[in-house]
């Protein structure tokens, strides 16, 4: 099992690395500078990161990311709630393309 998860960036001019570590406490770093962790008061942001920073491909379908971030609400809600999320991270990260929309997929920090 990996620790963290580095993402690199190489085209719209989004920032070149992203680490995302989760075992030992979650922490983000982006260009080598920690996120303050009080930036992640929003655990639904810092669930979505984590989700998002795991996939091989760091991408998923809205539909799946609503789904696990919250499985017992309905649908539209659900939509709505990551929407927020998307826009909390993209606050957090202080960059409105370190998550881009890819049509039904959400990709972190996108590249190539």
């Amino acid at each position: 099992m990996r620790d963290y998860a580095a993402i690199r960036a190489h085209n719209q001019g989004v920032g070149g690395t992203c680490t995302v570590r989760l075992l030992g406490g979650f922490s983000v770093e982006v260009e080598g500078n920690p996120v303050a962790a009080d930036a992640w008061r929003n655990e639904a942001a810092a669930r979505l990161i984590a989700l998002l920073a795991l996939e091989p491909s760091h991408h998923l379908l809205r539909t799946d990311l609503a789904h696990r971030l919250w499985p017992t609400t309905p649908e539209h809600d659900a939509a709505g709630l990551l929407k927020r999320a998307v826009k909390d991270v993209r606050k957090i990260l202080r960059d409105d393309r370190a998550i881009t929309d890819e049509g039904d997929r959400l990709r972190l920090w996108p590249h190539g």
